[in-house]
């Protein structure tokens, strides 16, 4: 349950559980678990109070921003607390500069993070908010590009939730049902998925079902070939959820493949929440990556766009903005005429930690992806069987 995140909703079942059968549970276990539930409801009542004090601060910035994920996906558990949250993402559009985000963090009492020259997110962390992640763009630009053919998109207008006394913007269902769908897929096929964000999918189905525009979502999901794996999963979650087949039906019905089910099942299970328990799976996506570009039309050769992309993050790396400047060397600070010596500083402390063997240099350079492993071998047999490519 810990390795899955969540931990809360077991242990609320087992309480449930003991209510209804005095023998389900031993009792020297009961204080245990209701410490860890009560715990979980503290972190979640200080977390929201800071996040809401973050929504503020774009507020008064004039700045809409909205939660992906999240507060917004608690209301679909019997209590708020019982989806435990490990980051929070927030989402203020593409149009608002990375600087001015920055700056809207700042005011909020967070500490601001350098951001990876890869990662398509501002980040910052708080006191009890912990790590937050402002999206620059919704999805990563390789899988928003290979993965989702570009067509991953907001369409409609944010929407006004309140949750628990929690009051904040979120996207409308369809965009948000869309969303939590790829970030599940996302997920399975960069590591792994886990039972939480199978049980996010199902549970939307099961709750917001009849606001979602359906034909929009799973004509995205057949165009982009994730139906299949859709489908499979919400048969998944009705036979673990026990939850009636029939109100888990979206469009297409299910895929009743028992062993494929198995498949995927073991698979969110051997991997954990995000992957991160079976290591040698960490390059998986750069081997679906390569298979799915090379059903693509119109685009160039796999290995050229990986280094196009690669390239980018890594100058990124290398050179920096004024502002990482005037913080990495003060004397930057006292005139915009001393940013080119600034520059010039930075190339020299480079080649420095080369020479002095405090950086290799292979840290500098473009890497392409290695040969798969027998792991993600396995994993790509599966995709296959789910017709993902």
């Amino acid at each position: 349950a810990k390795e899955n995140n969540v931990l809360p909703a077991v242990v609320y079942a087992f309480l449930k559980a003991k209510q209804n059968d005095e023998n389900a549970l031993k009792d020297e276990n009961i204080k245990d678990l209701q410490k860890e539930l009560f715990a979980a409801a503290m972190h979640e009542t200080k977390r929201r109070y800071e996040i809401k004090k973050v929504l503020d601060a774009f507020k008064d910035a004039n700045e809409e921003a909205c939660i992906l994920k999240g507060d917004s996906l608690s209301e679909l558990y019997c209590k708020n607390a019982l989806r435990m949250s490990g980051d929070t993402d927030i989402y203020a559009g593409e149009n608002i500069s990375e600087k001015k985000i920055n700056k809207i963090l700042e005011s909020a009492g967070l500490s601001v993070l350098k951001r990876p020259p890869e990662s398509h997110h501002a980040m910052a962390v708080g006191k009890d908010a912990g790590l937050i992640e402002v999206h620059l763009s919704l999805h990563d630009e390789m899988f928003e590009e290979v993965w989702f053919f570009g067509k991953a998109k907001i369409k409609q207008n944010y929407i006004t939730k309140e949750v628990g006394g929690f009051s904040f913007k979120a996207l409308s269902p369809t965009d948000e049902f869309l969303f939590v769908t790829m970030h599940f897929i996302k997920h399975f096929l960069s590591a792994g998925a886990g039972i939480k964000q199978l049980a996010d999918v199902c549970l939307y189905v099961l709750k917001k079902g009849d606001e979602i525009d359906r034909l929009r979502a799973y004509e995205l999901l057949r165009e982009l070939k994730y139906d299949k794996f859709f489908d499979t999963a919400l048969s998944i979650g009705a036979d673990a959820l026990n939850i009636e087949k029939s109100k888990l039906r979206f469009i297409n019905g299910y895929c009743e493949d028992d062993s494929l089910k198995d498949e995927i099942l073991y698979d969110c299970f051997c991997g954990g929440a995000f992957g991160h328990n079976e290591k040698e799976r960490n390059k998986f996506y750069e081997e679906y990556t390569k298979k799915r570009f090379e059903t693509l039309d119109g685009k160039e050769n796999y290995e050229s766009y990986i280094k196009k992309t690669r390239s980018k993050a890594m100058l990124k790396r290398m050179i920096l903005s004024s502002e990482e400047l005037k913080k990495r060397y003060t004397y930057v600070k006292k005139s915009p005429l001393l940013i080119p010596a600034g520059h010039i500083n930075h190339a020299v402390e480079i080649i420095l930690n080369i020479v002095l063997g405090k950086r290799k240099v292979s840290q500098y350079r473009v890497k392409l992806p290695q040969s798969a492993n027998d792991t993600v071998k396995k994993r790509m047999e599966l995709i296959e069987k789910l017709e993902m490519i």
